[in-house]
């Protein structure tokens, strides 16, 4: 089962996401629960390093990306950059919603404030 987590801290402007396992829905390489899964965490790790690029960002992201495990977390600088950081992963919070509620012996999904 894959296990994600959305978390995220107003005050410290910080957004964090952590996806642990795997579906189990098919065998490797058919699965595509564990395929929509890892191609949200890696589009919003992609979007992180871009706002790293640009300067958005108070301190280096938390990012790792590896096979069954995604933990991915960052800062931004100010509340408007924390707005816009919001905006993108509740994008992908509602993607892994939508997975929970399609597939939900494959996947739980966890929202929580800090």
């Amino acid at each position: 089962m894959i296990k994600a987590k959305f978390s995220y801290d107003r005050d410290k402007r910080e957004c964090s996401l952590t996806v642990n396992g795997h579906a189990g829905q098919a065998v490797v390489g058919q699965d595509i629960v564990c395929a929509s899964a890892s191609i949200l965490a890696y589009a919003i790790a992609q979007i992180i390093k871009a706002m790293e690029h640009h300067g958005d960002l108070v301190e280096p992201p938390t990012i790792s990306l590896e096979s069954g495990d995604a933990t991915i977390s960052c800062r931004a600088k100010d509340d408007y950059l924390f707005s816009e950081l919001m905006q993108y992963f509740f994008t992908v919070r509602t993607g892994y919603a939508l997975l929970e509620r399609n597939y939900p012996l494959y996947v739980e999904f966890t929202d929580a404030e800090a």
